[in-house]
């Protein structure tokens, strides 16, 4: 390869990693609320207040976290959040998703929360 054929591939890439900074700002700025909404949700399933609803919303938020986690560069983040996101799914589908559901996905679910606070303290 030649140099500016090098040279122009860097350029590019360096004008794309401009380009995603501010959305990757924004993506790490979004973790903090994610945080918050899934710890009380968390909080409504363990106090046995509405935990259909607190499903619903997790599997939202994970099902946004998996859609874009990679593309800024978290892709373990993404991939747990899909495997939560699956298992809700397959839990609804087999009329299931309640406290053993819940237990299963747990660990998961803090392991979730452990990568969105890894990402805030970037």
């Amino acid at each position: 390869m030649n140099t500016n054929v090098q040279a122009s591939s860097l350029d590019e890439d360096a004008a794309f990693e401009a380009a995603l900074a501010p959305l990757r700002a924004k993506f790490v700025n979004t973790c903090e609320g994610y945080v918050l909404d899934i710890e009380w949700l968390l909080g409504e399933i363990r106090g046995d207040r509405n935990p259909s609803a607190a499903f619903s919303e997790i599997l939202n938020l994970t099902h946004r976290i998996s859609g874009v986690a990679a593309s800024f560069g978290y892709s373990s983040l993404g991939t747990n959040a899909a495997r939560i996101e699956n298992h809700i799914l397959g839990a609804r589908k087999a009329g299931v998703a309640d406290g053993k559901t819940f237990a299963q996905i747990e660990p998961a679910i803090e392991e979730l929360l452990d990568g969105l606070e890894t990402v805030l303290d970037g």
